[in-house]
């Protein structure tokens, strides 16, 4: 049996360094260096001993590549692009991923969603990907739960994410291969928007929490929470609330700095702000008293 495996991503790499250890996988396609500069969490596979193919688009040059190498499965895990019915009729069996409990948090970022959303349990569902179907609307081969603390941020769910999708390749592959899978029940399905890196921008009027938990949603391997200092973006990968806050200042304004980082006011605005958020940086660029914006 064929597999070639789609992916672009860190996930995909680890799923691809897995299936080659356990001597499943032939071929891999993935996505051309110049069209993978928005890609935050990119992958290259050079390191995984199979040929790697670089395509434009899975449905035009990678649909030609599918033709020539006619894989009997095609694993995709972490793919940006929409396949196209046309293009799943040329591979006998097609499995897609997705990082979270479908039909729940179907679409774009599932994963920063689910932190912002408060959401307590996530998880990875492989799908039977098949013409007719969307995406991520498509029957449900396995799934895998994990929780998720207030503790987590993105680094630790995609990693959970991870795990938990290599642990059902290792004791599901033979039912990955062969299963219909279970229609999704489409009454319940959640789907999530389109996220940029823009959308990290920072509110210093939020709520010290709802702060922590947006730096907490978008850090490694995403773009990453920012805010303004002197017209430049400056991005800033890890928060926390302090136990206690003994300052008053206006939205964004440095309160204290330490060799940790700096501390900043925050909160609802109403002439002055009563919480402050510890941001983890170099302090040097910073100087007590200015604002973020």
């Amino acid at each position: 049996m064929k597999v070639a495996l789609l992916s672009h991503n860190q996930f995909g790499h680890a799923i691809a360094k897995f299936l080659h250890g356990q001597g499943k996988l032939d071929t891999i396609l993935t996505i051309r260096p110049d069209k993978a500069t928005n890609i935050s969490d990119h992958a290259t596979f050079n390191d995984i001993l199979v040929p790697a193919h670089a395509i434009t688009d899975i449905n035009t040059d990678g649909a030609e590549l599918l033709r020539q190498l006619k894989p009997d499965v095609l694993l995709v895990t972490g793919w940006s692009q929409i396949i196209k019915d046309e293009t799943l009729q040329l591979v006998p069996r097609t499995i897609g991923t997705h990082p979270s409990l479908l039909p729940r948090y179907r679409g774009r970022a599932a994963i920063p969603w689910q932190i912002l959303d408060e959401e307590e349990h996530g998880g990875i569902t492989f799908m039977h990907l098949r013409p007719g179907h969307d995406t991520d609307a498509s029957p449900i081969l396995q799934q895998a739960v994990f929780d998720i603390t207030p503790a987590d941020d993105a680094s630790s769910l995609y990693q959970k994410a991870t795990d938990h999708a290599i642990a059902i390749l290792n004791v599901w592959w033979d039912e990955l291969l062969t299963e219909e899978g279970t229609p999704q029940d489409h009454d319940t399905a959640t789907t999530c928007a389109r996220r940029t890196p823009d959308d990290g921008r920072i509110d210093w009027t939020m709520e010290a929490d709802t702060i922590a938990r947006h730096i907490r949603a978008v850090t490694k391997p995403y773009p990453g929470a920012h805010g303004m200092h002197k017209g430049e973006r400056h991005t800033f990968w890890k928060a926390a609330v302090p136990d206690e806050n003994k300052h008053i200042g206006m939205p964004g304004q440095i309160v204290s700095k330490d060799a940790d980082g700096i501390l900043v006011s925050c909160g609802p605005y109403a002439g002055v702000c009563h919480e402050t958020i510890k941001l983890y940086c170099d302090p040097t660029p910073y100087t007590m008293h200015e604002r973020l914006t």
